[in-house]
């Protein structure tokens, strides 16, 4: 049986991992550096030989439920082989991000005040006479006022997705959880945020807890809604891409990490290995946009300087349902 060698490194280019020990249990935790370095990572199905010495080396298993030729029900993967996911994540998930868009259209009207102030320009009339203007004979010399909406500053939070559920969860909850993902994502950008997304991956096996980390956007990035769908959203993100990576080790540390199948996953948060400001994880499950959008405004309320923030702008703070 494999034992913890307290190994870290990077056994493949753009993929780290590391083995640790949080609250007496051992943690193996893989974090991809980039999410082209992920897609490349998984995208290579199967059992990967590598030369004696790096980690991945050792017995073969038997697992290649995620291989390139594995078909599979579309109930469960979300797509019916590891081409079509592959396709998916190349070409980005238009109908996820299409949902998204809508869900979040749709609620920030009942979410959102905005605050309306009087901006001041140079126009041909106006009220009061910008004497330099004046001066200086340009017939844009009076200054008038047009309301303008105002918008919160930027504030920079980090999300953690969690990817990693039970196999009786059906993909249609998935894929609203990603839809819901997705749309919080969007809305807090659209009003101020920068934010860091990642999916992750957490589960437990027979002896140790694997944590798998997905960089997904950083506070730089626009908001992709397709790319953002397809990478955390998508059922196969998880089911096609994460098993995938399982099947990189070799049987040991698959058994030893992961155990029987897939892991079981784990709901609490990772704080301690991988802290976020904000969680998405099993309570986010949903089934409809109607369920989808009563935990869309849940998570919100997670975040209490987002309400204060837009308490400030609107004009009738009482119109923010809550």
């Amino acid at each position: 049986m494999y034992k913890p060698k307290g190994y870290q490194g990077y056994p493949v280019e753009g993929i780290h991992m590391e083995e640790k020990i949080y609250r007496g249990k051992p943690h193996l935790i893989v974090r991809a550096e980039t999410p082209y370095d992920w897609i490349e990572f998984t995208d290579s199905v199967g059992y990967v030989s590598r030369e004696k010495g790096n980690f991945l080396y050792g017995a073969k298993h038997n697992q290649n439920s995620s291989g390139t030729y594995a078909n599979g029900d579309d109930d469960f993967y979300g797509t019916n082989s590891f081409k079509e996911w592959a396709k998916l994540l190349t070409e980005g998930w238009e109908k996820g991000a299409k949902s998204a868009g809508e869900l979040a259209e749709e609620l920030v009207p009942y979410l959102f005040g905005t605050k309306v102030v009087d901006q001041e320009f140079n126009d041909y009339e106006g009220d009061e006479v910008d004497v330099d203007r004046y001066l200086q004979n340009d017939p844009e010399c009076m200054i008038n006022y047009k309301e303008t909406k105002v918008n919160g500053g930027a504030k920079f939070l980090k999300i953690g997705i969690n990817l990693s559920v039970n196999a009786s969860v059906s993909s249609n909850a998935l894929i609203w959880r990603g839809i819901l993902v997705a749309a919080l994502v969007d809305t807090l950008e659209t009003h101020g945020y920068r934010l860091d997304v990642y999916g992750y991956d957490y589960t437990r096996g027979n002896q140790g807890d694997r944590l798998t980390i997905i960089p997904v956007k950083n506070e730089n990035q626009p908001c992709d809604l397709e790319r953002l769908a397809s990478l955390i959203g998508h059922p196969s993100s998880l089911r096609r891409g994460v098993f995938s990576a399982d099947e990189k080790l070799h049987k040991s540390l698959l058994a030893y990490y992961i155990g029987g199948g897939y892991g079981g996953a784990i709901s609490s948060y990772p704080v301690e290995s991988f802290p976020c400001d904000i969680y998405v994880g099993h309570d986010c499950l949903c089934h409809s946009a109607e369920d989808a959008a009563v935990r869309f405004k849940e998570k919100l309320q997670e975040l209490p300087d987002f309400y204060e923030m837009i308490q400030d702008q609107a004009e009738n703070p009482d119109d923010i349902y809550y």
